[in-house]
């Protein structure tokens, strides 16, 4: 379980029985549904939370690839961190709901 709400509620359950079925994460799922590749041959990525815009500028320089988790708290200092450091953006919120949203350029943002 990677960033899931999913795990907080497993949380609040704890002591009764549960089973946890493994699913699609979601950064895979919106991958999939923008049909687009995360990284590819040799190509390294990482996932991390966006709490820290410090951090994320970091990680920015170290990987190819980086999906970001929970921008909304800092979602234009981020947007302008990417086009900073010349990364393509993409969003996809509520990935596979029927109120999907995405765009596929930091510009339709």
């Amino acid at each position: 379980m990677i960033y899931s709400t999913y795990i907080y509620l497993l949380k609040e359950l704890e002591g009764n029985e549960v089973e946890t079925i493994p699913g699609v994460s979601s950064y895979s799922a919106a991958a999939s549904r923008l049909n687009i590749p995360i990284a590819e041959g040799s190509q390294n990525f990482t996932v991390i939370s966006s709490h820290d815009i410090q951090e994320i500028g970091k990680i920015l320089d170290l990987f190819d690839s980086v999906v970001l988790m929970k921008v909304s708290r800092n979602y234009d200092d981020i947007v302008k961190l990417l086009k900073e450091k010349g990364f393509k953006g993409y969003l996809v919120i509520r990935c596979g709901h029927d109120n999907e949203k995405f765009a596929m350029t930091l510009k339709n943002i």
